[in-house]
Parts: C-alpha cells; structure tokens; sequence
C-alpha cells in the first residue's frame, strides 16, 4: 500500500478509478463466494490476476489493487465482515491454494492480517 498511497499523495487521481474498478470486478467474481467451493474460487482468482494488472494500474498497481480490494468488497467499517466472514477466510485459503503470483499471494497476506482475516 505504500505505493499507492505514495501516489495518492502525490495526487495521481487514477488510483481511484482503479479501486472503483476492482470493486466492480469483486462483486462478479465474489457474487457466490458463499457457496463456492476454495478451489473455485482459486481458479477464479488466478484467472482474473491478468484482469487486475491490465485495468488498474499495470502490473505492480494491478496486482496491490487486487490483493487489497478482495477483503475491502466484503468488509464494512460499520459491520466489519458481519455475513462475510465465512466468504473472507474462504478467500484467504482461496488466494493460497491460487496460481495467483507469489507477489500476489503476499499481498493477499498481508491484506488479510490487516482486517484481521484468519484462514
């Protein structure tokens, strides 16, 4: 996140759009992460990895986006995770069992440790 919020600071306003695309992107990839089995949803996120780093950003925005906004679609500064939390640690084990780059999967980690995600 350092370098996104570096570039924020620095006003580069294109960081937006790409969080407001990935949240777009979340909401199809996630729409039954409820009922979706780890290994699907592994599938899914190593298929749409290439989505993220060509629409937000290129691909070290691409891939920090990713990571970062998977756990914020789901999470609320209201309620938390509240009916997510079962679809955040699918998610996590999800992105470890990925083919998602180990760049990825780090980001992911790290992610999920910050809104306290434990798989």
């Amino acid at each position: 996140m350092h370098t996104t919020i570096e570039k924020l600071m620095h006003g580069d306003v294109s960081i937006v759009s790409y969080f407001v695309a990935a949240k777009e992107r979340w909401t199809k990839i996630l729409k039954d992460a409820h009922g979706a089995t780890v290994q699907t949803l592994a599938k899914r996120l190593t298929d749409e990895q290439m989505w993220f780093e060509h629409h937000c950003g290129g691909r070290w925005d691409g891939q920090e986006v990713m990571a970062w906004t998977a756990f914020a679609s789901l999470y609320t500064t209201q309620a938390g995770f509240g009916d997510n939390a079962d679809a955040a640690r699918k998610l996590a084990r999800a992105f470890d069992a990925s083919m998602c780059s180990i760049e990825v999967k780090g980001l992911a980690k790290r992610a999920a440790k910050s809104y306290g995600v434990d798989a």
